[in-house]
């Protein structure tokens, strides 16, 4: 039988019953023992995300304060580039110390490939950390 306006009851009930279902998996999706838990999961991942965001916004910042100095800088990092290509000097980097320190993922290509592609293939592998260096190095250069 339906009330003044034209509605079941039994409607009014089922209808009832799910906004107080939904209210009820929102609340138990809200619990603060989950949030902490999902916290404890993101930590490391939020703390590398704000270290790499603070690495180019530093780096952004420099580079508009101290261009002189960083051209400096290039001039003789490719001094000493030229100065190893003529067997005058040796430099020896171990990339994979570096990126074990920095947290990168390495990606593995052929050797023919092309540098655009696997330069592709590392921003995809690692897309969090070009983000929000990114972000972080505009933001340097807008503020220095």
């Amino acid at each position: 039988m339906a009330n003044e306006q034209g509605v079941m009851p039994e409607a009014i009930e089922g209808v009832q019953e799910q906004a107080s279902g939904a209210f009820e998996s929102v609340k138990e999706a809200l619990k603060p023992s989950l949030l902490v838990e999902k916290f404890h999961e993101w930590k490391y991942t939020l703390l590398d995300w704000s270290i790499y965001f603070g690495i180019g916004f530093l780096v952004g910042f420099l580079i508009k304060k101290y261009l002189k100095y960083i051209l400096l800088l290039v001039l003789f990092i490719v001094s000493l580039v030229i100065l190893e290509q003529f067997d005058i000097l040796h430099l020896t980097v171990n990339w994979q110390k570096l990126q074990e320190l920095l947290n990168i993922r390495a990606v593995q290509t052929e050797f023919d490939a092309q540098v655009l592609s696997s330069y592709w293939e590392w921003v995809k592998a690692n897309l969090a950390v070009v983000l929000s260096s990114s972000i972080g190095f505009f933001l340097g250069l807008k503020v220095g």
